[in-house]
């Protein structure tokens, strides 16, 4: 202990003092308890309940004790001596009531700021209790106080050399701070990217609460203690290794098991089944893969550049089934893996306790995700979309980065990492393509003394990336370069009608749901579509989309000084959920907003200090993605999700900065900054181990092409006079209530007249007027009561509606024949044959005649 620590000098005095607060704290309290209003027929004396008597008369007895205490203090110094070392000394129950003091006044602080209507039936209560809670919160506060100089000390002198040696990050946040105040004012003025909107427009992204917070900072303050005592000694050396798994075991057990209310890309349950099933994007990735498992390859063997995750769901449904909410269980605690990658980034750039912050910040945040999946426009763990795990592939390019950056000359092999990443990001989204343009910026600079070295690495990023990608493009007859180009070119057929360059038919993704609707056909949780008056350049829908992504990834923070739960937060007080919100909020959160940014300014300072160029690492890819989505006209929302936890990390990181600037008065001394490691160059790894990481990269990109050719075909392709010959010899058509000659007769005087064999997907049940909201065959509302689904088989790609009251049993992924007139990929059924034992035959009630287009 430094020994300019101080400590209370005159205990008799201090006691005194101490004694006499947390008296006149409980007379005022018993006070205001008595002026609540009460119910006249609970009244016993004095117009008090029998509750509130027992209320004011214990709190007037702490305040008759504590007032005791305080003049046997001053009255008699030894006594006083031996109580202080009895309540604060260094007997185990001075320890005990210092740290529940402490836990009382965070637990109090909670109370007091959670809004009434938290409280539910209860409010009554809350209101008489409210006065005692605050006073629990003060008292527990100034135990602590009094209690931690006493066992800590108090360093007046090392707290203000603690600021005076970050001059540099308080110039480097106030510089930060300026230019997003600069933002701001643009913002304002112009209404780009608030009001003024383009494109496929989202509001904010997922919040995380103030609660949150508090609980994450708890925890880490935790590891930050135990990291500091004479425990850390013994911690071995896999301790990041064992962290990295329980924080991935944690969020997977709490992803998991959140249960995934009915939304947009995933409604219902319907019957008859009465499961979830995906829709819409999601549906079409789900196909994809569902293609593969009938044997035909993924995506019906047509290229699609989004194939990654099509191969994911393979496997996936190949170990786990058809049913949906257990395989997006599945897939939640996979993905977890994701706050386990933000603890080891957290830590590469501060320390171990700021990982763990980050770490149960984003698993509580990923909990919200799942929650609020009805509430606004999301991807969340749960959806069979791209956008969450490419949230991973970022998170680990990141932390490649900034491995490679804390010491080029020594870690270089980590770039070669964070291009393989890359390669296998795009297979997700393109827009991470946009990363390795800011690696490319990044290698000049860092090796701009050795270009030579640059080059290799440079070339080598590529390479890697290259073999990400290689497998997927041979299959399908590409070049390397095909695979990133074409979701480019269809990026600007659709919303650049300036070049509208045209695609070959067959480069169609196969079933593809993402055609542009109206945007009253949308629902609630479903894609905004701004329609703007005029084509707008270039240069201002890509502010427009820039500046809105920064926005909806800012107010993820919170904007209030109550606790606040999801509901009231997204559909309550705060409008940055809005699609078309207008700007305008609250006055109060201006403050908490500006705030917000100044922690944000303040995190992106700290990392400067402590990584150097690492620890911007982030705020590169979270700016690079941004300008990808703006130049794709996408913003907010799912858009976002990969990147808006780089907000978090820098908010996350500057509020423990201030924390520890707290610390500092009772004698902590400041972490030291990550010295970079001046390593010499060596060609070793380079020849040792760059091959074996483009092979990892190369066996992980095969396994897309391979996913869709280790299952046997399940449907033979067979002709229209085969597939009858099949249904009359099993029964079906004398079941369907047909004569044969007669449907024979039918089909050569209706061409539009077939049958179809294949896997049925997705089935739902819906009654007259009833539908999903999106103009979409079959699930669009209609009149009549029917069931809808999709077929896949050897004809591709149908979507199928029988009119009828009446379906008990159609398991999902079940065998199917369907007779029927087709339009195209739609067919109007007459009669569906489930594959059974035996089969089940569904016809059309009421019966129509036999012709098409039915009638």
């Amino acid at each position: 202990m430094p020994i300019n620590m101080l400590r209370w000098k005159n205990k008799s005095f201090t006691l005194a003092v101490y004694g006499l607060l947390i008296s006149v704290g409980a007379f005022v309290t018993a006070w205001v308890v008595y002026q609540v209003p009460s119910d006249p027929k609970n009244n016993i004396f004095l117009g008090l309940s029998l509750q509130r008597m027992i209320l004011i008369g214990s709190v007037s007895l702490a305040g008759l004790l504590t007032a005791a205490l305080s003049v046997r203090s001053f009255r008699n110094q030894a006594w006083a001596e031996r109580a202080w070392t009895f309540l604060f000394g260094q007997t185990t129950l001075a320890v005990l009531i210092r740290w529940l003091a402490a836990a009382i006044a965070i637990a109090g602080w909670v109370i007091w700021f959670t809004p009434l209507y938290r409280w539910e039936n209860n409010q009554d209560y809350y209101l008489r209790l409210h006065p005692i809670v605050v006073w629990l919160t003060l008292a527990g506060v100034l135990t602590f106080v009094v209690s931690g100089v006493e066992e800590y000390g108090f360093d007046p002198q090392n707290f203000l050399n603690t600021l005076t040696s970050n001059k540099n990050i308080f110039g480097i946040a106030l510089g930060v701070m300026f230019a997003f105040l600069l933002i701001w004012a643009f913002i304002a003025l112009t209404g780009l990217g608030v009001w003024v909107s383009d494109g496929f427009w989202y509001g904010a992204g997922v919040p995380v609460l103030s609660l949150q917070i508090v609980l994450a900072m708890v925890i880490g303050l935790g590891v930050f203690a135990l990291e500091r005592s004479s425990f850390k000694a013994r911690f071995p050396k896999w301790t990041d290794v064992f962290i990295f798994f329980l924080i991935w075991c944690l969020a997977a057990y709490l992803w998991a098991r959140e249960p995934l209310p009915t939304s947009f890309f995933a409604p219902g349950p319907f019957l008859p089944d009465y499961e979830l099933h995906p829709f819409s994007d999601a549906a079409t990735f789900d196909r994809g893969s569902q293609f593969a498992l009938i044997g035909q390859g993924i995506n019906n063997g047509a290229y699609w550049d989004r194939a990654l995750y099509m191969a994911f769901l393979v496997f996936l449904h190949q170990l786990f089934g058809q049913n949906y909410e257990h395989l997006m269980n599945v897939q939640a605690a996979i993905y977890a893996v994701f706050p386990a990658l933000l603890y080891l980034l957290g830590r590469d750039v501060f320390n171990r306790s700021f990982g763990v912050i980050l770490a149960a910040l984003v698993t509580m945040r990923g909990v919200n995700g799942i929650v609020v999946s009805t509430l606004i426009d999301l991807a969340n763990q749960k959806y069979m979309l791209t956008d969450f795990p490419t949230v991973i592939f970022v998170a680990w390019f990141a932390l490649m980065m900034v491995r490679w950056l804390k010491a080029p000359a020594k870690n270089y092999l980590y770039a070669l990492w964070a291009g393989g990443v890359v390669g296998l990001g795009i297979m997700l989204r393109t827009n991470t393509l946009f990363l390795l343009v800011f690696a490319g910026i990044l290698i000049p600079f860092v090796y701009w003394r050795q270009k030579l070295r640059g080059m290799v690495i440079g070339v080598l990023v590529l390479v890697t990336m290259f073999a990400s990608t290689f497998a997927w493009g041979a299959y399908h007859d590409k070049s390397v370069f095909d695979i990133y180009i074409y979701r480019i070119m269809i990026v600007l057929k659709a919303r650049y009608p300036q070049a509208a360059p045209q695609l070959a038919p067959e480069e169609e993704p196969q079933g593809n749901e993402a055609a542009p609707v109206s945007v009253a056909a949308v629902s609630s949780t479903g894609p905004r579509l701004a329609e703007p008056a005029k084509v707008k350049p270039v240069y201002e829908f890509v502010t427009i989309h820039f500046l809105h992504n920064i926005i909806s990834s800012v107010f993820i923070l919170p904007t209030d000084d109550e606790f606040h739960d999801l509901w009231r937060t997204v559909r309550g007080d705060f409008p940055y959920w809005e699609p078309y919100w207008d700007g305008r909020f609250a006055e109060s959160a201006h403050h908490f907003l500006t705030l917000n940014l100044l922690l944000v300014a303040l995190g992106i300072a700290a990392a400067w200090k402590y990584s150097r160029a690492p620890g911007l690492a982030p705020l590169g890819i979270f700016l690079f993605y941004d300008l990808a989505n703006a130049f794709a006209r996408t913003s907010g929302g799912r858009y976002v999700v990969p990147i808006d936890w780089v907000i978090l990390f820098y908010f996350a990181l500057g509020l423990f900065q201030v924390i520890l600037w707290g610390l500092a008065f009772f004698g902590l001394r400041e972490e030291t900054a990550h010295v970079a490691e001046q390593a010499s160059w060596s060609w070793e790894p380079l020849k040792k181990q760059a091959p074996l990481i483009v092979i990892f990269f190369l066996f992980v990109g095969s396994l897309v092409p391979v996913s869709g050719h280790f299952i046997p075909r399940r449907y033979p392709d067979r002709s229209q006079e085969e597939l009858f010959a099949l249904l009359e010899s099993q029964g079906d058509i004398q079941k369907m209530g047909y004569d044969a000659a007669e449907l024979q007769a039918a089909f050569a005087q209706w061409p539009e007249l077939r049958i179809v064999a294949g896997r049925a997907l997705y089935p739902r049940y819906f009654e007259a007027g009833r539908g999903i909201p999106k103009n979409r065959f079959p699930y669009t509302a209609m009149d009549f009561p029917r069931i809808a689904f999709t077929v896949i088989g050897p004809q591709g790609l149908s979507y199928v509606l029988l009119p009828r009251a009446d379906v008990d049993y159609f398991p999902n992924a079940s065998d199917v024949f369907v007779l029927g007139c087709g339009l195209g990929a739609n067919i109007d059924a007459l009669a569906v044959v489930i594959v059974d034992q035996p089969n089940i035959v569904y016809t059309r009630r009421p019966p129509v005649p036999l012709q098409c287009p039915v009638q």
